[in-house]
């Protein structure tokens, strides 16, 4: 599951998505942009000085349409105005962007270039007509430092079966040697890896260390892999959940025996995307596997209102659990709503 924060907060309203290479410097009239994100591999981005990195970026822009209909009636013709909104997802030219950043000793960007000037951390951002997005994360070193190295969390997690994956980002540029306990790894051209491991029952901690050869300088990571087989790992039973707005229960039971399932109901306020209600009781049906991960899906269809999505999650130990979903509302004579929210959860 891939995971960029779990309580990041992210409107998608999907009626009409278009994508372009180049907005010109002004937006049709009838667009309104609303929310910008910068696009990138990873939440932290690893330069080493001189080093550049193009960023993309996709705009979220609404269109509203105002709409007359006329009634004829016997004595009088009467009307009424409505309005209609639809949610577009554009890229947008970088050079039609203000960018600035936290720290000029460390990175510079311009045009959506960004070049690794200094040892240290730095924050990206991007703006437009008062729209600014969220802070990308830098992080720049230099040939004379150990590299620099991100472990994709949660930096402990529970699985069920005897082997899974680890995964993360190494420094690129400085052919840095990628050690997992004792094991020599390999990782792609842009730092990007992921290892398979062998577990015991119980606890398996790991050592993720990248060292830079020229110096023998090195950083390193740890992580804590919990297997125990799914009948003893202690997740059956009632969970009471929160999202950023609402709480949320579930249980876990083995109706069939090998079979791991997930059964709740989830709140989700609309009215904050612009939606047209509160759905409540909105159905979770989700199955756990033996990597550890949960795979549901959330469903409600009542008076002309569907919701639909899915939800996932991980478990941290035999007592937490975290995750995220998304869900969309369909209405007649009202624009699809999606929304995407973290979770987390804590066995009663």
């Amino acid at each position: 599951m891939s995971r960029i924060g779990f309580a990041t907060l992210l409107i998608l309203a999907l009626l009409a998505v278009g994508c372009v290479d180049d907005l010109g410097p002004e937006e049709p009239e009838d667009l309104t942009l609303v929310e910008l994100w910068l696009v990138a591999d990873s939440d932290t981005l690893l330069l080493l000085t001189g080093d550049t990195k193009t960023l993309s970026v996709e705009g979220i822009y609404v269109r509203t349409e105002e709409n007359t209909v006329t009634n004829v009636g016997v004595l009088a013709d009467t009307s009424f105005t409505f309005f209609t909104t639809d949610t577009v997802i554009r890229s947008v030219a970088r050079r039609d962007l203000e960018w600035t950043t936290s720290d000029e000793t460390v990175a510079q960007v311009n045009n959506g270039i960004v070049e690794g000037v200094g040892a240290g951390s730095a924050d990206i951002r991007a703006s437009r007509h008062e729209v600014a997005s969220q802070p990308l994360h830098l992080r720049v070193s230099t040939p004379q430092l150990s590299p620099e190295l991100i472990v994709d969390p949660p930096q402990t997690q529970l699985v069920f079966q005897d082997s899974t994956i680890i995964s993360g980002w190494v420094q690129t540029g400085l052919d840095a040697i990628l050690i997992i306990n004792d094991d020599t790894v390999s990782y792609a051209e842009n730092g990007r890896f992921l290892e398979t491991v062998s577990l015991d029952v119980g606890d398996n901690p790991f050592q993720i260390r990248a060292v830079n050869p020229d110096n023998g300088l090195s950083t390193t990571r740890t992580k804590l892999l919990l297997y125990y087989p799914i009948a003893t790992a202690g997740i059956i039973g009632h969970w009471e959940g929160e999202t950023l707005t609402r709480p949320f229960s579930f249980d876990i039971s083995e109706p069939l025996p090998g079979v791991y399932q997930m059964d709740g109901t989830l709140t989700v306020d609309f009215t904050i995307l612009g939606g047209p209600y509160v759905v409540q009781d909105i159905v979770i049906v989700g199955l756990i596997h033996p990597d550890g991960t949960i795979d549901a899906s959330l469903s409600k269809d009542v008076s002309g209102v569907t919701v639909s999505g899915t939800l996932e999650g991980i478990f941290l130990d035999s007592g937490t659990a975290q995750g995220s979903y998304t869900v969309s509302l369909t209405l007649e004579n009202w624009p699809t709503v999606s929304h995407t929210e973290g979770w987390t959860a804590e066995r009663q």
